[in-house]
């Protein structure tokens, strides 16, 4: 079911919806956050678990002018972050009634005016955040944090954490376009501050290649460090995106996945190409899963049909198929955030 864009529709027409989240309330029922582009910090939060009746949207404002980009809820604990030009992390343990900010300006490394994409939890109260080449451990559930180390040296830039198996992923761009991987077990930071704590940073490359019919060839594919910025983790399976436009050969959309456990990280070795209508702009944007489906949302603008499209996979990014084109027939909307009604991480 479609329901109005809660942001634009409480803003401007010009205010887009950037990322969505699925937690808990302070009296443990179940929420959906929101986070806009606007100037004002803006979040929004559907307080009855029902985001297809059309009901309001209640406005949440962070005081700081920065904008955010990436929302999480763990344990309790809602964490907001993005633009970095205050240098703060936002955090609410009232179940999204407020948040307050969390001054990471002293942090070793800290870069300001970086923004950061990259903010995973483990469930309980660790959590993770990566901004540039380096990440970032807090142990109190985002109340205060403390660089952890750079996983392979500095001139890198981390795009996307998660969390699954007992084991910290982290995916960024490398050297040129290049994109890798690492992964480390779950423990405390004094036991995650050295590489040698981490597995082997592995460059995403595959040597067979699924076009969009199924059929299979010999084609090495390098993901592209720069295109590839998102991931999804359920049951130690991670399945990485690349953010390629519908026609555009090597770098089209395409995914990968890789199996991870501590340390070792087994990358699947296929590059599936993503089903979308053609056209030049119509690029996957986000993806996600609720451990058993697998969704990636894109751009749309094909052939008339605007708004956007969705893939799925049933069997852990091995295949996909289009199932929705032009979800709005809207060209100014984009799938942008997808989020499933559990509880991560999974």
């Amino acid at each position: 079911n479609y329901v109005d864009d809660p942001v634009a529709s409480g803003a401007s027409a010009s205010t887009d919806t950037i990322d969505i989240a699925y937690g808990k309330d302070n009296s443990g029922n179940p929420i959906y956050l929101t986070l806009g582009n606007s100037s004002g910090n803006n979040v929004w939060v559907d307080q009855n678990n029902d985001i297809t009746d059309a009901s309001d949207w209640s406005r949440i404002n962070i005081a700081d002018t920065a904008k955010r980009r990436t929302i999480q809820w763990g344990n309790g604990v809602w964490v907001a972050a993005g633009e970095m030009g205050n240098t703060r992390i936002h955090r609410s343990t009232d179940g999204a009634a407020t948040f307050s900010s969390v001054d990471v300006s002293g942090l070793t490394n800290i870069v300001t005016g970086t923004k950061v994409t990259a903010l995973a939890s483990d469930g309980a109260d660790n959590w993770m955040f990566g901004q540039a080449a380096n990440l970032y451990f807090s142990s109190d559930g985002g109340a205060s944090w403390a660089f952890l180390l750079q996983p392979e040296g500095s001139g890198k830039t981390i795009h996307d954490i998660v969390y699954t198996n007992n084991t910290w992923v982290v995916l960024y761009k490398g050297t040129g376009t290049q994109l890798r991987i690492i992964t480390c077990p779950a423990s405390t930071a004094a036991n995650m501050d050295d590489t040698s704590d981490w597995g082997t940073a592995q460059l995403v490359t595959t040597a067979t290649r699924i076009d969009t019919g199924g059929s299979s060839s010999s084609v090495t594919t390098n993901l592209h460090g720069t295109l590839s910025t998102r991931m999804a983790a359920a049951g130690g399976r991670v399945v990485i995106l690349q953010s390629g436009n519908a026609n555009a050969g090597t770098s089209m959309g395409i995914t990968t996945a890789a199996d991870v456990s501590g340390k070792t990280c087994t990358l699947t070795d296929i590059a599936v190409e993503i089903p979308l209508p053609t056209g030049a702009s119509n690029v996957p944007k986000c993806i996600a899963t609720d451990g058993t489906t697998w969704l990636i949302g894109s751009s749309g603008n094909d052939d008339g049909r605007n708004g956007g499209d969705l893939v799925r996979s049933t069997n852990n990014g091995d295949s996909w198929a289009l199932i929705v084109e032009g979800i709005d027939n809207d060209s100014s909307n984009v799938i942008i955030g997808i989020t499933p009604n559990v509880y991560l991480p999974l």
